[in-house]
């Protein structure tokens, strides 16, 4: 082999080598390569791993998030207006703002929640003792007669609906022919057998033939009478109402400036017609609060609604007269009173607004007056009250 051949032998096998040892070299790169993405995966899913864990996640404990839910303890009668059906009072002086009610009801007026004025001041029971004096000429007037209207109090009290008129013969009628005239509180809820007394009551207009309940002719649209308060409780109920409570009745009754009447502090002098009471019709009869020299044109029940002039602030009519009405409370004493009734308990229901056989101190819009829920007498109706809900 001659020297030439020699070297070029020899510069092909450096050029393999050197080749040799590039390839190896990519090699080792390559493995490197894929080696370090190994570790970053896995450095990242154990960081992912860590990131998952309870630990990084303390915002999440029920201390975090159990605090806005709070607005429980802030709904206050400013924010609902009937924290419950029976619109429970509350003495504060504090202001409240006022909703606008979300929905109306025909036949019946809305009472904005707000303070009203209830019961009567030391003023009102000497006022209410006079005028005792000037109508019951044979009756001895006394002061007790009064004093459950003390203290007076300013309560806040919800928005709600309650009945512009009374409820009548012919309303019932509808509600007994679907219902029937059952027994509760061991009493009929309408004494159907009712006759007329001599002095005071007329009968029940109400009569029943085949077991089919109708009013009788001319009575349609008169105040329903000899009901019990469960009568009148079902009733409402029936409606998908309820009885108003005392508080309630009297706020509809008297409105928000303390006045004596539905219509004002003062009775007409002028001959204005402003409700059904015991007036010239009732001369005769004894042990009543006469009202000498007004007349109503009824010696009994008027039709509901008879007599605009006597409406409340509110729109509300025959608040003071006609039939006195059932309201939902027990008779009881008024926070912070001082008068011991043997009474007062959970024997009597309430009674509001006076009949046609009371005069001015029994149709005050403070005056109270009570029965047996199972009593029906030809001076007790009702009319019913509807809360208003957000």
């Amino acid at each position: 082999m001659t020297k030439q051949q020699i070297t070029i032998l020899i510069g092909l096998g450096a050029a393999v080598f050197l080749i040799f040892c590039g390839l190896a070299s990519l090699v080792v790169s390559d493995q490197m390569t894929l080696e370090r993405e190994a570790e970053a995966a896995t450095l990242a899913a154990v960081l992912a791993t860590w990131t998952a864990t309870p630990t990084n996640t303390p915002t999440a404990t029920p201390t975090m998030t159990a605090t806005p839910a709070t607005p429980t303890i802030t709904a206050t009668p400013s924010l609902t207006p009937t924290p419950s059906p029976t619109n429970t009072p509350v003495l504060t002086d504090t202001p409240v703002p006022t909703p606008t009610p979300t929905f109306s009801l025909p036949d019946m007026a809305y009472i904005p929640p707000g303070l009203f004025t209830m019961g009567s001041n030391e003023a009102d029971i000497a006022h209410a003792l006079a005028l005792c004096n000037e109508d019951a000429s044979d009756l001895d007037c006394e002061r007790y007669f009064y004093e459950d209207e003390t203290p007076q109090s300013r309560i806040y009290l919800g928005g709600f609906y309650i009945d512009k008129r009374e409820v009548t013969n012919a309303e019932v009628c509808r509600f007994l022919n679907e219902m029937g005239n059952q027994e509760e509180g061991g009493a009929k809820w309408l004494d159907i057998n009712a006759a007329s007394d001599i002095w005071y009551y007329e009968g029940c207009k109400i009569v029943e033939s085949d077991g089919q309940y109708r009013p009788r002719e001319g009575y349609e649209n008169h105040p329903v009478t000899h009901v019990s308060w469960y009568g009148a409780k079902a009733y409402c109920e029936w409606t998908g109402k309820r009885l108003p409570t005392e508080a309630e009745w009297e706020k509809a009754a008297r409105g928000t400036d303390g006045r004596l009447y539905p219509w004002g502090s003062t009775f007409p002098q002028d001959g204005a017609k402003v409700g059904n009471f015991a007036d010239e019709n009732h001369r005769h009869v004894q042990f009543i609060e006469l009202i000498r020299g007004y007349d109503d044109g009824y010696r009994y029940t008027a039709p509901v609604g008879t007599y605009p002039a006597g409406a409340s602030p509110y729109g509300v009519l025959d608040m003071a007269g006609n039939v006195s009405e059932w309201c939902d409370d027990w008779y009881a004493a008024y926070q912070g009173s001082t008068f011991g009734n043997a009474d007062f308990g959970t024997t009597y229901r309430i009674l509001r607004g006076g009949s046609y056989v009371w005069g001015r101190p029994s149709i005050r819009t403070s005056a109270r007056s009570r029965e047996r829920p199972e009593a029906a007498s030809g001076g007790s109706g009702f009319r019913c009250a509807v809360s208003l809900e957000e």
